[in-house]
């Protein structure tokens, strides 16, 4: 499962994709990061190597010739009592 940095923003209410981006740049090392990606299923080009790897481990579907994430397939929609 794997969502996005606006899912992640909306979830905690902190109300913007960036700043979630800023604090997994600085503090994401020890949570599981590759499953954040940018809202096309991406990562940036330096995390791409190591997130793959973790990708194929967890089962996560990409997009066909691609190294983005299928997220019609693997987003998670949070659990239904999250804030819409």
């Amino acid at each position: 499962m794997a969502l996005t940095y606006g899912d992640v923003a909306e979830l905690t209410g902190w109300g913007a994709a960036r700043a979630v981006g800023a604090v997994m740049s600085q503090h994401g090392h020890e949570l599981p990061w590759w499953r954040v990606v940018r809202a096309d299923g991406s990562l940036p080009e330096g995390l791409v190597p190591r997130a793959m790897i973790h990708w194929a481990d967890e089962g996560h579907p990409l997009v066909l010739g691609t190294s983005r994430l299928d997220l019609a397939r693997c987003r998670w929609d949070g659990p239904e009592d999250a804030p819409a």
